[in-house]
């Protein structure tokens, strides 16, 4: 059910990315799109953590009675790193494609502001201290 989920998710954002580079589509429909997508993410994070946490549960409950807390202890360390584990590799793609990126437009209309803080040239503020490009475009009419 899970992979089911996971290819209706990864087919709704594969076939949207193009549809949003595209421009072709309404705002509303880019947001109904992307909310469809963001929508089975989500079921599917919850029902993988709904998963992960039942055999904790188990775990809580058998040790709770029994004082046995090894088997809990080792379930909860398992589900800590893989969270952690998860979460850093995140971190760690999200770096790499800045990386990638990093001398690069983001696409047709798109600038960084890298990009844009390199053509603008800096004022002169000793010269022109208030802005006379600013005085004039702010002139009451």
């Amino acid at each position: 059910m899970v992979a089911v989920l996971g290819a209706i998710a990864g087919a709704t954002i594969f076939l949207g990315l193009p549809v949003a580079r595209a421009g072709s589509l309404s705002p509303g429909w880019r947001a109904f799109l992307n909310a469809v997508a963001i929508g089975v993410l989500l079921f599917i994070l919850w029902d993988v953590a709904a998963q992960a946490i039942e055999p904790l549960e188990a775990a809580l409950t058998a040790a709770d009675g029994s004082g046995g807390w090894a088997g809990f202890l080792e379930l909860a360390a398992i589900a800590g790193a893989g969270i952690v584990v998860g979460l850093m590799g995140l971190i760690h793609y999200q770096d790499w494609t800045i990386g990638r990126t990093a001398g690069r437009r983001a696409g047709p209309g798109a600038a960084s502001a890298g990009e844009l803080a390199r053509r603008r040239p800096a004022p002169d503020t000793e010269a022109d201290p208030i802005g006379a490009a600013d005085r004039r475009r702010h002139r009451p009419a």
